[in-house]
C-alpha cells in the first residue's frame, strides 16, 4: 500500500527561524498573522526540495551550495504579486504633469535627469518613469541626460525587468497611445521598445545598504512605494535617512498611498499636491 507524506506544518519556532533569515538577509519584518500565509506559500516548494519539515527548510536555506538561489525562490514566493505599469495611477499622474515639468524647468542649463525606484520588483515602475519622461520630452528627449535606475534585492524578479517582456495583466492601466507607442506585442506578452529599455538600468541593491546607496549620487527623484511597510521601524527609519541624503534639495521622494512618513523619522514634508504620498526634503 503507498502512503504519503504529511502535509509539513509551519510551527511558530519555524516561523521564527524563517523570519530571522528572512530579516538578517533582506531586513523584511515577518509580522506572526504572516505564518499561515508563509505556510500555504512554501508547502509545494518543500515537496518540490524533497523535504519533510520546515525545519529541515531552514537548514537549507542556511547551509549548502543552493542557499542563495533558494533564497532568491523565496523572495519571490513571500510576495508573489507583480507590480504593473502605472501603478498608483494618481501619484504618475502627479510626477507627470506636476513634479516632472519643474525638475524640467529646474535643470533646463545642465540637461540632466537622475530618477530612482528603490525596490523596483519586476521592472513596470522604472519603465513607466521612462515612458513618462520620453513622452513628455518628446523630440527634445535627445538632447537630454537622463539616468533611471531601478533596484531590487530579488534577482529573478530583475531578470524579468531586464527582459523586456510582460503579460498582458501588467499592461491594464497602460494609456492605449503610450502601449502603441512603446510596446510590440509577441503572442501573448508585450514587449518594450529600444527607446524605453536604454533609458532604464537595473541592480541588486539592499536597501539598508547606505554605502552602496551613496555609489549611485544624487537624485531629483526617488520612488519607494510599498516597501516601506515591509520593514521594522528601525529599519524604516535608517532607510528613510538613506533617501533624504541622497535627495536632491528640490527633489521629491514618493511613498506608497499608505506608508506616511511618521514624525522624528528623517525630516521630510508631504507635498500637497502628492496625496499624502509625496514628500520635499525638510
Amino acid at each position: 500500500m503507498s502512503s504519503t507524506k504529511a502535509t509539513p506544518v509551519l510551527s511558530d519556532a519555524d516561523f521564527d527561524a524563517l523570519a530571522r533569515i528572512v530579516h538578517d538577509r533582506a531586513s523584511v519584518r515577518l509580522d506572526p498573522e504572516q505564518r499561515e500565509g508563509l505556510q500555504c506559500r512554501l508547502v509545494g516548494r518543500l515537496r518540490e526540495l524533497d523535504l519533510d519539515t520546515f525545519a529541515q527548510y531552514a537548514k537549507f536555506l542556511s547551509m549548502g551550495p543552493y542557499q542563495h538561489d533558494e533564497f532568491q525562490e523565496l523572495l519571490t514566493r513571500l510576495d508573489p504579486s507583480e507590480p504593473a505599469f502605472f501603478d498608483h495611477q494618481a501619484q504618475m499622474e502627479v510626477f507627470q504633469h506636476t513634479v516632472l515639468p519643474e525638475l524640467i524647468e529646474a535643470r533646463k542649463d545642465t540637461k540632466h535627469l537622475r530618477l530612482w525606484s528603490a525596490g523596483c520588483g519586476n521592472g513596470a515602475e522604472p519603465y513607466t518613469l521612462a515612458m513618462i519622461v520620453h513622452n513628455t520630452l518628446g523630440v527634445r528627449v535627445g538632447d537630454w541626460h537622463i539616468e533611471i535606475l531601478g533596484t531590487d534585492l530579488s534577482e529573478r524578479r530583475l531578470a524579468i525587468a531586464n527582459s523586456g517582456t510582460y503579460d498582458t495583466a501588467a499592461l491594464q492601466a497602460t494609456p492605449d497611445h503610450l502601449k502603441r507607442r512603446y510596446f510590440k506585442q509577441n503572442a501573448s506578452n508585450w514587449v518594450l521598445s529600444d527607446d524605453i529599455l536604454q533609458l532604464v538600468g537595473l541592480e541588486p541593491h539592499n536597501l539598508t545598504d547606505r554605502f552602496g546607496a551613496r555609489q549611485y549620487g544624487t537624485w531629483d527623484a526617488i520612488f519607494c512605494r510599498d516597501t516601506l511597510s515591509r520593514f521594522d521601524d528601525d529599519t524604516r527609519r535608517q532607510v528613510l535617512g538613506t533617501f533624504h541624503d541622497q535627495l536632491a534639495g528640490d527633489g521629491t521622494l514618493f511613498v506608497g498611498p499608505n506608508e506616511i512618513i511618521q514624525p522624528g523619522q528623517p525630516p521630510f514634508v508631504a507635498r500637497a499636491e502628492c496625496d499624502g504620498a509625496g514628500y520635499s526634503k525638510g
